[in-house]
């Protein structure tokens, strides 16, 4: 058995790859600071795996305490992915390829594998990123921005009376009170920065590779609720980086 685990900044996800097929996609909270602890514990109600594929955000000391809690454990290391400039049909378009997220790097090569349209991949977590890939595999680059309780945080963590728990739904044009005022405003900022981003992408690719039609999915755990109120058709894919980590731990075990 296989697990692939993302892990996001304020969730991780994991699965089993056996043969070629997923298991059902978990999905939990980090419910202390311990977020190494935190990960394994889940992933050893699972069972023991052979391997663990692992993409994360989380930075060296996550990856050091994971890795010496799953040696212990299980007597094997966790394989961490790192970007690469070239591999998986796509070229990374960063300046330094390794500084690009493994998260975002594996949604693309699942968007790559299952697309010979160029594609946006939009991903709705704690940050939001969009990244473009042509149809020969070219990543153009992509963007970052805040999401929705980074927003949320940034209003209370600078401001003296903004102390209101976000809440979807309460996305008012008129707000009459500081809930529905944040919330309103935090909601058509950041998806009027998606629209706007991915309308400039998709020009830029039309006008400058001549490619059409173009695919745009969604992933991450605040996509669901963005999703509808986006101006593109977006193909739902809440498991694209798990999808990717299967792809690279296919190819990373042939080599082995």
């Amino acid at each position: 058995m296989v697990v692939l685990l993302d892990a996001g900044n304020s969730r991780f996800k994991w699965t089993r790859l056996c043969g070629e097929l997923l298991s059902d996609i978990l999905n939990q909270g980090y419910d202390s600071q311990h977020r190494a602890q935190a990960v394994a514990a889940a992933l050893e109600v699972s069972g023991t795996p052979r391997r663990i594929v692992v993409a994360s955000v989380l930075g060296d000391d996550f990856k050091e305490e994971f890795t010496r809690i799953i040696q212990v454990r299980f007597g094997f290391k966790p394989e961490f992915v790192v970007s690469k400039r070239l591999g998986y049909g796509i070229r990374v378009g960063y300046i330094k390829p390794h500084e690009f997220g493994a998260d975002r790097f594996a949604a693309l090569v699942a968007a790559r594998r299952n697309f010979e349209q160029p594609c946006i991949v939009v991903d709705c977590g704690t940050a939001v990123t969009i990244d473009a890939l042509t149809a020969s595999g070219e990543h153009l680059g992509g963007l970052i921005l805040p999401g929705l309780d980074l927003m949320r945080r940034s209003l209370f963590e600078h401001t003296t009376r903004i102390n209101v728990v976000f809440q979807d739904g309460n996305d008012h044009l008129f707000g009459k009170s500081t809930l529905q005022g944040v919330s309103g405003g935090i909601w058509r900022a950041l998806v009027g920065a998606i629209d706007q981003i991915v309308q400039e992408m998709t020009f830029y690719i039309t006008e400058h590779y001549g490619e059409s039609p173009i695919n745009y999915l969604m992933t991450g755990g605040a996509g669901v609720y963005v999703l509808p109120r986006l101006a593109a058709n977006y193909h739902l894919e809440p498991g694209l980086v798990l999808h990717g980590l299967a792809i690279i731990a296919q190819k990373l075990s042939l080599r082995s």
